[in-house]
This record gives structure tokens, C-alpha cells and sequence, in this order.
């Protein structure tokens, strides 16, 4: 069984019986099948393992972090095999094998399963499916080359067979690789657009707080407070102020909410901050000093650049 750091690679059949369950949620990438974890859960897995020729029972724990990138691979099941789990699975039917995220190849037999690869965030991710296509060219290069020698050597010996052993897995390989590559540019082509989508809102999240020190109801407060009028308050005069900031709240609140649907990494930790400085802010309004109010939006602006700068620039090709 495949391992990464000391788990299994995580089994699509694993993950479908966590969701049923309700212990893990996911939204996917653009139906890439791609999924992104939303929220934080330590799901259990149990399996067994061939050590010095016997079969042990292995139970752990994952850590699926809210943000993590879940990517799906089909390999073949000998790299993931569980001696126990997997014992009868040569005798299973097509649906049998389906629902176990399997599936057998008509010419050869050969069983794939499919698997999520763990990967630490959305930079990452799309940085992934760059080198995978990269990996592809000089494999590609080396099959066309060596099918090229053997037609070459077929028309040179018009009357010698082509050597078909040799032939059919060249052939199959480059079929599968050419299946797979569409795939690989469509989940580069959709964390690029998730990142580029992610950067707008930040920026314009940043732009509107900025805003927020120049508008009519803030500098009116402000003024308030330089005059001395929010120091002893009446209650006609607090809900004055109350209904002047209505729309500056409204907009806070909206802001922490759009902020809320992010639920990527690497700046899952970075909005949550922002999110806990908008929602000080937010209760600040109208009540306290104005510069307590100033301090916390200046800190929510902040967390807002760190989480631009941790997306970073999404690459032009």
C-alpha cells in the first residue's frame, strides 16, 4: 500500500463512506473532481498491511485541515492493495467494482483504483498539474521515437512481421497518457481561475475598507467624536449615530460574509483573523472611541494583504 508519511494514500471508497457519514464535507473544483475540504475532521481508517511476512491490522487517523486540496488519480490497485479488503476482488462484477472506485481494463484485466492525493493548498495544487504535463513530454518524446524505430524497421524488412509485443504497450501508453493529459490542463485551466477569483475578492474586500475611512457616515462620526459629543452620550443622540453608521454596518457585515465562502488554503488562517477583526469592528460602531474602530479595520486591511500575497501572482500561461 502506497504510503506519505506514514498513511495510505486515501481510497475513494474511504472518502465516499466519510461523506456519507457527514465527518468530512467537500465542494468540488469546477467539476474537475477535484474537491476542496471545508471543513476540519480527523476521520478514522482501518487496514491491514503485509509486515515480515504477516498480515497486520493498522487503524489511524487522518488530519483533513479545512482548505485541503483532495486530487483524484486512478493507479493501479497492486500500489494500494490491502491484502484483507482486497482479497476477492478479481471475482467482483463491473457495479461491484464501481462502487468500490474501481475499475477493470478489458485488455489485459488489470484492476485501477481510484485514490485522492493530499496536496497542502491551491498554489500547490496548480503547481502540480504544471509538472505532471511537463513529465509527459520527454515520455511521449521516448514512445513516438521508439514507434517510429519499429515502423522503420517494418517497412525496411517488408516480409519481417512487426514486433507486436513491443508495439501493443507503446501504443496503450500513448493512448492513455493522450486520455489523461485533457484532464490535467483542465484542473491547471480551474485552480488558476480559483486563485484569480480568489485574489479579486481580497482586493476588492482591501478597496472597500479603505473606502469605508472617506465615506460621509465615518467622517461625520468621527467629527462627533473630535467635538467631545460621544463622551457622555444621551440615548437620542447614540441612536442617532446608530442609524447614521446603518449602511457602514450593513456593509461589514456583508464583507465578513463573502470573506466566509474562502475556504481555501493557503490563507485559511489569515481571513479567519480578518473575519475576527471585522466582527470587533462591527461592534464597535456607533459605541466606543472611534479609534478602536480605525485599529481594528487597519488590522483586518492587513490580514487581507497577507492572504493576497500568500495566493501570489497567478502565472500568465
Amino acid at each position: 500500500m502506497a504510503l506519505k508519511n506514514g498513511l495510505p494514500a486515501i481510497r475513494a471508497e474511504w472518502l465516499w463512506r466519510w461523506q456519507e457519514r457527514g465527518s468530512i464535507t467537500t465542494f468540488p473544483l469546477f467539476g474537475t473532481g477535484v474537491l476542496i475540504v471545508a471543513n476540519n475532521n480527523r476521520p478514522q481508517i482501518t487496514f491491514h498491511q503485509e509486515k515480515k511476512g504477516q498480515i497486520v491490522k493498522v487503524t489511524i487517523r487522518y488530519w483533513l485541515a479545512e482548505g485541503i486540496i483532495l486530487v483524484p488519480r486512478w493507479d493501479p490497485i497492486e500500489e494500494h492493495s490491502d491484502p484483507v479488503a482486497d482479497g476477492d476482488i478479481k471475482s467482483l462484477g463491473i457495479e461491484a467494482l464501481k462502487q468500490r472506485g474501481m475499475f477493470q481494463r478489458k485488455m489485459g484485466g488489470q484492476i485501477f483504483i481510484l485514490i485522492y492525493q493530499h496536496v497542502d493548498d491551491i498554489c500547490a495544487a496548480q503547481r502540480q498539474q504544471v509538472y505532471i504535463q511537463k513529465a509527459y513530454t520527454p515520455e511521449l518524446q521516448e514512445i513516438e521515437k521508439a514507434l517510429a524505430e519499429i515502423e522503420a524497421r517494418a517497412l525496411r524488412y517488408a516480409f519481417v512481421e512487426p514486433d507486436t509485443e513491443s508495439l501493443r504497450p507503446l501504443i496503450d501508453r500513448k493512448e492513455q497518457v493522450y486520455a489523461i493529459l485533457p484532464h490535467i490542463k483542465e484542473r491547471e485551466a480551474a485552480t488558476k481561475a480559483l486563485r484569480s477569483k480568489i485574489l479579486g475578492t481580497l482586493k476588492e474586500a482591501e478597496r472597500a475598507l479603505r473606502v469605508m475611512f472617506i465615506s460621509e457616515p465615518f467622517v461625520r462620526w468621527l467629527d462627533m467624536n473630535a467635538d467631545g459629543l460621544l463622551e457622555r452620550p444621551s440615548k437620542e443622540l447614540l441612536d442617532n449615530v446608530q442609524q447614521l453608521l446603518v449602511g457602514l454596518k450593513n456593509r461589514l457585515v456583508n464583507l465578513y460574509f463573502e470573506l466566509n465562502k474562502i475556504k481555501v488554503r493557503p490563507i485559511v488562517r489569515s481571513l479567519k483573523l480578518a473575519q475576527l477583526y471585522l466582527r470587533a469592528s462591527i461592534g464597535a460602531i456607533g459605541v466606543v472611541k472611534v479609534e478602536i474602530f480605525d485599529r481594528q479595520i487597519m488590522l483586518a486591511i492587513k490580514k487581507l494583504e497577507q492572504a493576497q500575497k500568500l495566493v501570489g501572482t497567478v502565472p500568465a500561461h
